[in-house]
This record gives structure tokens, sequence and C-alpha cells, in this order.
């Protein structure tokens, strides 16, 4: 009930934490805080850049944008390369408030579809096939809010079990990390002992044909007892296995609430808008956390600002 209240105040937060790039030449710039601020109302919406700017100048009259950008303007930004990293800083900080409730996390990837299509003449039946485009999206979720905590995405098709140490890492830095649930695509001796590392247990079942034993390869000691641990100890792994399945439950809310699909035409605007849906996804979860859990936001600490050369906050302390 009054999620749409809270919503707006606490991305323009998030979004003063943006430092406006250095220009030297050419016309004055907006601010890149208003300009994904007025993005982040646009995807809150599901409405199209046009019919989202009564929205957006509704926000300008409260006080929290000092210009509002067109939708042209507005879609030009959403096609810049650099606009990826600042929106997967924004994302992480706005998992910081609930480091005090996550401890047990999942790591899974989801398709995010398209508008676009990929056209190839097939040679062996005479005739054009398409097939439509998708944007591939990893995270890692907590499993008690489905806050997530990092996130990676790629116009294109990309391994899972790659991703994980770099998301693990990054969320390490705020959590204190117990317990990493994942599926088999990321069963691997350098995963195990990524999450080891951070002082977490790893609950990630072994494909068809592993085994614990040494072979030609070089054995591995946790690999061996994680593997013993997984047949001989089946219904107690899956206990904590099952917490995986939290992953699903964010991307679900994500595509339930903010669609399943994007607007954009180009690869880089469409990861773009793509990571906008989980920021969204982020706030709303801390929303429900100030009345579930009696959390009190608070982004962009001191802490953060020494940290972070990319995304310092305007004005610290």
């Amino acid at each position: 009930m009054h999620e749409h209240k809270r919503f707006l105040p606490l991305l323009r937060e998030l979004c003063d934490g943006i430092e406006q790039p250095e220009q030297r030449m050419d016309r004055p710039r907006l601010p890149l805080g208003d300009v994904v601020f007025a993005l982040g109302v646009k995807t809150y919406s599901m409405l199209s850049g046009r019919r989202a700017t009564s929205f957006i100048r509704d926000a300008a009259s409260l006080g929290l944008l000092d210009a509002v950008p067109s939708y042209n303007t507005a879609f030009r930004y959403l096609e810049k390369p650099e606009l990826t990293d600042v929106l997967k800083m924004l994302i992480e900080e706005s998992a910081k408030p609930l480091a005090v409730i996550e401890s047990n996390f999942a790591i899974d990837s989801t398709g995010i579809g398209t508008t676009t299509y990929r056209r190839w003449f097939d040679h062996k039946w005479g005739r054009e096939r398409s097939t439509q485009t998708w944007v591939k999206v990893h995270a890692m979720t907590g499993t008690t809010t489905n806050i997530v905590t990092a996130i990676a995405a790629t116009a294109t098709e990309s391994a899972d079990t790659v991703q994980l140490p770099a998301l693990l890492a990054r969320t390490a830095e705020s959590f204190d990390i117990r317990e990493v649930s994942a599926d088999r695509a990321y069963s691997s001796k350098s995963n195990l002992h990524a999450i080891t590392d951070v002082g977490a247990m790893p609950y990630i079942p072994f494909k068809q044909g592993s085994t614990g034993e040494q072979t030609h390869h070089k054995f591995d000691g946790l690999w061996s007892r994680m593997w013993f641990y997984y047949q001989f100890k089946r219904e107690q792994f899956l206990t904590h296995y099952h917490r995986r399945s939290n992953a699903e439950t964010t991307f679900h809310m994500v595509k339930s609430k903010f669609g399943g699909s994007v607007r954009a035409k180009t690869p880089t605007a469409q990861v773009n808008e793509a990571l906008l849906k989980f920021l969204c996804h982020n706030v709303v979860v801390l929303i429900q956390s100030i009345y579930e859990l009696g959390i009190e936001p608070e982004f962009w600490s001191d802490e953060d600002c020494l940290k972070s050369q990319s995304l310092p906050q305007k004005s610290c302390g």
C-alpha cells in the first residue's frame, strides 16, 4: 500500500551517490543521477518512455529531480556501456542494508527476452531461420529476503560456472557468507574452493559420473569430502541445497513485477534495461523489509566513499 510512496525517495537516495562525470567540452550534460533516477521510474512504472514522462515530472514536482530528461535523452544514456558498471554498483549498494539479515545465499542465471531476432540461412534445409535473442543475467541472492547482492549480465549466452567467483567476491565485501547453494552447472573444484575461501559451506550437487576417488586428475581433498557428503548424507545435504530455489523465486519476482523482456534494441541498452529491473526489485525488497523486519536503509556510508572512486557520494558524513 505504501510501496510507491517509499520507492521514489529510496531510489533518489541511491542515485545521489552517482558522481557526475567530468566534462570539459560541448554543452553541459544533465546530472547522471537524474538520468538514472528517471530510467528507474520508467522501469518501475512498466510504461514506455513517452508514457512514463508524466510520472517523472511528478517526481520533479516533489523536488526529487533537478532536471527532467526527455525520453530520447534517457534512451541515449541507456546505450552507454559505462552505465552498466554504475547500475551494478547501485544494485550492490541497495543490498547492503540487509547485511545484518542475510548469511545464506544462492546463485543462478536466467534469460530476459528481447524484441530482436538473430537470423541465418540453414544450408541443410535450404531456408532462412530466426531465433529470438535474450539477455543472460547471473545473480547472487539472499535466501531470506531475495535481495540481489551481486549481478552480471551479458547480451549473449555465457557459461554459469565461471560467474560464481566474481559474484561471490563482490557479495563477501559486504556480507558474512555462511552457505552458498547452486545447481550442477556450478559444480567445479575452483568454485568449491572459492566458496570455502570466504568461510562459507558450498552446497552444489555433483554431475553424473563425478567421483570422489583419486583418478588421473590431481587429487583434491575438498572435492573428495564434498562428494562423500553428497553421496552418503544426501538428506542432510538436500535440506541446505534446496535453499537454491530462492534464486528462482527472485527471478520470478522480477519478471512478474517488471516484465520478462526488454524494449531496447541494441545489446548494451538491453543489458542496462535488464539491470534496471533488478535495481527496482532491490528497492522493493528494501521497502518490504522496512515493514517486516524493521530495517531503516542507509546508503553511501563514509567507508563506501573511501572504497569507491567510481561512485563516491556527493556529500559523505
